[in-house]
């Protein structure tokens, strides 16, 4: 709600994006550099399993400022039959999916659950006596917190702030891909390929400040210097750009739900919206990305 009524904006979490999954219409009335609520009440229950449902709620979280909470309910089956109910829904657009509490509390992995943790709803900080029954109520409940103080690979909530407003700077969706200098410039003034597009089909991309931070430290530790992370323009590559997960693993430190952006052509030069130099530490750990003298 906003002062002047409801506001209502469609997102697509099969596009995993952070500036995809919110977009700028609702960063306009969201002020996404203060932490904010995600609430997922009788919701996550209509989506099957061939859905992969964790993943979505994994991108949903990945995406929230730093100290954010979730409030997430569910249906369940364990301790009533539910198969009634079960049997309106699929008569409906969306099934009712039960899952049992094991099931529920994979939805808030990477979150810091809030005590009682995931319970009964009407057994979550009741103010009164829960009513007569209401150990048969088939909804479990919770709600969790992501971490505000950490450091993501060296990464600042701070810094973290700071490469979001560089893409709303932009207002267009920002990819990351990081070379060396002297790399960068013998291709100048033509389309950028990488050895990756010979050995693999794709040029490798990150998807976010923190993630290509982790990504320097684990593969270009000893990478020729300057080291540099190019902001590409996702719509305006001419190459087609497809969200990948990473094979065989991601690197330590980054969520196995994480998808890649893979650039399936050279990068034209006219999609870098601008270039970032990797910072390093006394101990040669990269600690940020900051623009390119």
């Amino acid at each position: 709600m906003t002062k002047n009524g409801s506001h209502i904006e469609e997102i697509d979490t099969n596009r995993p994006h952070p500036a995809r999954i919110y977009p700028p219409g609702i960063r306009r009335v969201i002020d996404f550099a203060e932490p904010v609520a995600l609430l997922l009440v009788a919701v996550v229950h209509f989506l099957t399993d061939e859905d992969r449902p964790e993943r979505i709620v994994a991108a949903l979280r990945d995406a929230l400022p730093a100290g954010s909470f979730l409030v997430l309910s569910h249906a369940t089956g364990d301790f009533a039959d539910r198969s009634a109910a079960q049997a309106v829904h699929h008569k409906a657009t969306a099934s009712l999916n039960l899952r049992s509490r094991a099931e529920v509390e994979r939805f808030v992995d990477g979150f810091g659950l809030v005590e009682p943790g995931v319970t009964q709803v009407p057994f979550w900080r009741p103010d009164t006596p829960p009513p007569a029954r209401s150990g048969e109520i088939g909804f479990y409940g919770g709600v969790a917190r992501t971490p505000g103080a950490v450091r993501v690979g060296g990464l600042s909530a701070w810094d973290r702030r700071r490469s979001l407003a560089v893409r709303l700077l932009y207002n267009r969706i920002m990819i990351y891909h990081v070379v060396p200098l002297d790399e960068w410039n013998a291709s100048a003034d033509q389309p950028y390929a990488p050895a990756s597009l010979a050995e693999e089909g794709f040029v490798h991309c990150s998807p976010d400040e923190a993630t290509t931070l982790i990504i320097v430290n684990t593969f270009y530790p000893t990478a020729p210097r300057p080291l540099l992370a190019l902001l590409l323009d996702e719509d305006r590559l001419t190459a087609r750009c497809a969200w990948e997960a990473a094979a065989p693993a991601p690197p330590p430190g980054v969520a196995d739900s994480t998808l890649f952006p893979h650039v399936y052509g050279p990068i034209n030069r006219d999609a870098v919206a601008g270039v970032l130099e990797v910072r390093w530490d006394e101990e040669g750990r990269a600690t940020g990305l900051t623009p390119a003298r």
